[in-house]
This record gives structure tokens, C-alpha cells and sequence, in this order.
């Protein structure tokens, strides 16, 4: 849930971000440095009795079965974050 929520954050935020200085983005880049990323955010079930809400066709940074990283990654390139240091 929250690797959605994340990624859906990091969607709607048109400055970027940086995965050193935001938790949630930070989270992301350690699930995706584990490989786990894609079947944590396919596998995703919101309610108690398994249903599933995730759905792959209405979702924009999930492209082909998986999230899409050109996006992701760019999104952290371009990260006006006032954090002031100078990392990606």
C-alpha cells in the first residue's frame, strides 16, 4: 500500500524528488535495488478479503507489467528538492 501510495505521490509531483532525502523515495529505491518492486506493486491487495484494486490499464507509471523506471528515475534526476545537497 504504501509503495503505491509513493509511487503515486512522486506521479503527481511535477518538481521531482530524491530517493537520498525522502523516505518514501528512498523506500522505493531499496525495493527496487532488491528486485522486488514490481511483484510487491502486482501483488498488492487492498482489502482483508484479497480484492485486488490495483489495476494495471488505469495506472500511468505502471507500463508492461511493471512500473516504469525511465519515469521513476527521471523523476529523481530532476528533483528541485530544498535539501541543498548535491547528490542524485
Amino acid at each position: 500500500m504504501l509503495a503505491h501510495h509513493a509511487l503515486n505521490e512522486l506521479w503527481v509531483d511535477d518538481e521531482g524528488c530524491c530517493p537520498k532525502c525522502c523516505i518514501p523515495c528512498e523506500a522505493l529505491k531499496a525495493l527496487d535495488d532488491e528486485g522486488i518492486l514490481d511483484a510487491l506493486v502486482r501483488e498488492w491487495q487492498e482489502y482483508s478479503d484479497g480484492a485486488k484494486v490495483f489495476r494495471e490499464d488505469t495506472t500511468p507509471w505502471y507500463v508492461d507489467g511493471k512500473v516504469d523506471r525511465s519515469w521513476m528515475y527521471h523523476q529523481w534526476t530532476i528533483g528541485s528538492v530544498p535539501c541543498g545537497d548535491d547528490h542524485k
